[in-house]
């Protein structure tokens, strides 16, 4: 968890509190994303199959 003065030191650059939460959500979702095709095993799509 980032500190108040990182917080702080992101709004003093123009960012805002709704940025930092969508760094968080994105995250969030990213992470759930992984978590649920890993435990159901889903398959890779075709096109992205031969970078894995």
């Amino acid at each position: 968890m980032p500190s108040a003065g990182t917080l702080q030191a992101s709004l003093a650059h123009g960012y805002t509190a709704r940025n930092a939460l969508e760094v968080v959500l994105g995250i969030g979702a990213y992470t759930m994303s992984t978590l649920g095709n890993r435990m159901t095993g889903a398959p890779l799509d075709p096109h992205i199959a031969a970078f894995a």
